[in-house]
C-alpha cells in the first residue's frame, strides 16, 4: 500500500467555489484533483526548455491590479516591443500580453520571477 503525506493548502476565497466545481464536474475528491493539478503542473515545469540564444515571442499575464516590480520593470524594458493591458470585468485582475524579443537568458529569468510573484496568478510564454 502506498504511504501518503497530508499536506494544507490555502487559497483565496473567491478561487476556492472554482476550483470545487472543477472538481466535482471532474468527479474526483479533493485530494485526487490537487494530486493531477500538482503532477500537471510539474510535467509543465519539466518540459519547459531553458530559453537560449535570442527569443522571440508571446508573454501572456494574468495579474491581480496591485504593481508587481518585476512586471513593471520588464514592461518598461528593451525586451517589450508591444504589449496589450486590459482590466477583467467584475474582478480586480488584468491581463496583459507582452511581445518580447531579445536574449533568451534574460527572458527565461523574468518568467521564473514572474512565475514566484503572489500577483502574478498564470504566466505562459509563447516562443516564435
Amino acid at each position: 500500500m502506498t504511504k501518503h503525506k497530508i499536506m494544507s493548502l490555502s487559497v483565496e476565497e473567491n478561487d476556492y467555489s472554482t476550483y470545487e466545481t472543477a472538481r466535482q464536474q471532474q468527479g474526483l475528491e479533493r485530494s485526487e484533483f490537487w494530486r493531477k493539478a500538482m503532477d500537471h503542473y510539474l510535467g509543465e515545469l519539466a518540459k519547459a526548455e531553458p530559453l537560449k540564444g535570442r527569443a522571440r515571442g508571446a508573454l501572456f499575464i494574468v495579474h491581480d491590479e496591485e504593481k508587481d516590480d518585476v512586471l513593471h520593470e520588464l514592461k518598461h524594458s528593451h525586451l517589450v516591443t508591444t504589449q496589450l493591458h486590459t482590466h477583467f470585468s467584475k474582478s480586480e485582475e488584468c491581463l496583459e500580453v507582452l511581445i518580447v524579443d531579445g536574449p533568451g537568458r534574460r527572458i527565461d529569468k523574468i518568467l521564473k520571477q514572474l512565475q514566484r510573484s503572489r500577483s502574478v496568478r498564470y504566466v505562459q510564454f509563447v516562443r516564435t
